[in-house]
Order: structure tokens, then C-alpha cells, then sequence
């Protein structure tokens, strides 16, 4: 039995949070690009089934569309949902699209090292 335990650890352990039935097609139609550090994220338990799952506080350091301010708020579903995983104090390029908020998802952005 833990033969069987030890092999399926082994086998599930690999496994990322992004392994799920996300899509990525090439680069949309964005209204908004940007280069920024996250400064904060706030979760909205009741919002769990949304796109508004998490608002993520942006500081805009490089703007390449759309957008003039310093600070942006962008919002983006659970990871189970293809929502982005930010972290706080990483930079990120960002391609949100604007529906009367602004929204991101898994495909719309990646972490700059």
C-alpha cells in the first residue's frame, strides 16, 4: 500500500496549479497593456465564481496601452476559473481587457523576471 501511496505522490507532485483545462490562443484585441509591480490583493469570497474574484492593486511603471495612471486596479477569477496568479511585490506585463472594469485572466499576462 505505501509502495502504491509513494508512487502516486511521485506522480501528482509535479503537477502545478496551472495544470487545468486553460486555453491560451495568440494575443487579443487588449485595451490595456502594462508593465507593473502588484502592490496589494484583496479576495472576494462571495465573487468566487467570477472574474472578480481578486482585485489586484497595480503600480504602473512602463504603460504601452490604454492607460495614463500611476496606480490601476485589475481583476481576475480563481486560478480554477484560468484566472492570473499574482503575487505581491512581483512585476508583471499585463493585457487587460476593459468591461466597465478591468479584467485579466491566466493567457493575458506573464511575470517579468
Amino acid at each position: 500500500m505505501i509502495k502504491y501511496l509513494t508512487i502516486a505522490f511521485i506522480l501528482l507532485v509535479p503537477i502545478t496549479e496551472q495544470a487545468y483545462a486553460c486555453k491560451c490562443s495568440g494575443l487579443g484585441n487588449y485595451d490595456v497593456v502594462f508593465e507593473g509591480t502588484v502592490l496589494k490583493i484583496e479576495m472576494d469570497r462571495e465573487a468566487m465564481r467570477t472574474e472578480r474574484y481578486y482585485a489586484v492593486y497595480f503600480e504602473i511603471e512602463k504603460t504601452l496601452k490604454g492607460i495614463t495612471q500611476s496606480k490601476v486596479t485589475i481583476y481576475t477569477g480563481s486560478v480554477l476559473l484560468c484566472g492570473m496568479n499574482y503575487e505581491i511585490g512581483k512585476k508583471y506585463t499585463v493585457y487587460a481587457i476593459n468591461d466597465e472594469y478591468l479584467k485579466t485572466k491566466y493567457c493575458y499576462g506573464r511575470e517579468l523576471k
